[in-house]
């Protein structure tokens, strides 16, 4: 009895990783652009939808897949945002961008269904059958053991992120004022860092088996 628990114990915690790292983005994201955006989940399946393809269609590395499923989420996540969201934010309404973001979580989701069906995919990667046996006849595989190592230095990272916020305010500030432009931090902070920091959780759903 004792060890079902302590194994679900293990299981709980890779799971909370990955939540923790979608909840990253998402937090990410309205700390920057103060907006919440419901199409992150679709975002971050269309990404790992990408790993899936490049893996096992074109027969791509698994690592390099990583970068694909970053690259097409950090791609799709900017093509939404300059195509809807900012123009919509330009209005000075925090309602209409809002609505936006359900809008085209709904148009994602129908997309893929209708691309990929409804038949569930499973992405095995190398390190899936990988076990690492702990003491009490628990264990773990080394892919959940990098999921959980990846949330936690995520966490780190994001923990400095306040302070490398301001000095990326103040270097953007004075770079805009010499050419007499004032800049709207929160855009030019969200150009530089959304989309790259709110990657990181596309790179946990490709390592997620």
């Amino acid at each position: 009895m004792l060890t079902v628990v302590l194994q679900q114990g293990i299981n709980g915690i890779v799971f909370g990783s990955l939540y923790v790292l979608v909840a990253l983005g998402l937090t990410l994201i309205y700390g920057v652009l103060v907006q919440i955006n419901f199409a992150h989940a679709d975002i971050v399946t269309i990404g790992a939808f990408a790993a899936y393809f490049f893996t096992f269609v074109f027969g791509g590395n698994y690592l390099v897949s990583i970068g694909i499923a970053v690259i097409v989420g950090a791609a799709l996540g900017w093509l939404v945002n300059a195509a809807i969201f900012a123009p919509l934010r330009e209005r000075g309404s925090e309602l209409l961008p809002l609505i936006a973001t359900i809008g085209v979580s709904i148009l994602l989701q129908n997309a893929m269904l209708l691309w990929f069906g409804p038949i569930p995919y499973a992405f095995d990667s190398p390190y899936s059958n990988e076990v690492i046996r702990l003491s009490g006849g628990t264990f773990i595989t080394w892919q959940n053991l990098i999921i959980i190592v990846v949330s936690a230095l995520t966490i780190a990272l994001l923990s400095r992120l306040d302070v490398f916020t301001i000095w990326v305010t103040v270097l953007l500030a004075i770079g805009l004022s010499v050419t007499g432009k004032i800049p709207r931090q929160r855009a030019a902070i969200a150009a530089g860092l959304v989309w790259l920091l709110g990657a990181v959780p596309l790179v946990l759903s490709a390592l997620r088996s």
